[in-house]
């Protein structure tokens, strides 16, 4: 079937829309496209409302976009369905992404994300100040 990507953004957060399998086949187009991405975004989108399939190669994919620069990075999945949500939770990495039904709920992932982060950088600004 293959993977469909298509680059965007959402309010100044650069938004991936996928559609197909995300893959062994797949993942190298993908990471390729999202890399140059990455080196800029402080935090990234991906609508996977038209995936149908997501293997380990894809979910380690997915992983990376989280981890990429070892602090972390707020990634929001759009999911319209249970099955993506449902295989993060059986590989116990639900804690890793910020997931929403639709893109329009992206940028208030995202300030939710900024409002939680906020009382961890006073403290460390305290502790170090």
């Amino acid at each position: 079937m293959g993977l469909e990507i298509t680059a965007g953004s959402a309010e100044a957060t650069p938004l991936f829309v996928l559609a197909g399998e995300l893959d062994i086949y797949t993942v190298p187009r993908f990471r390729q496209m999202v890399d140059g991405v990455l080196q800029d975004a402080s935090r990234i989108a991906l609508d996977l409302s038209d995936v149908v399939l997501v293997d380990s190669s894809g979910l380690g994919a997915l992983l990376r976009l989280a981890q990429t620069d070892g602090r972390g990075r707020p990634v929001v999945l759009v999911c319209q369905g249970p099955a993506i949500p449902r295989l993060l939770e059986l590989t116990k990495l639900a804690d890793r992404f910020i997931v929403v039904g639709s893109v329009d709920e992206i940028p208030a992932a995202f300030a939710a994300v900024a409002n939680e982060r906020a009382p961890e950088h006073a403290a460390n600004r305290d502790a170090h100040g």
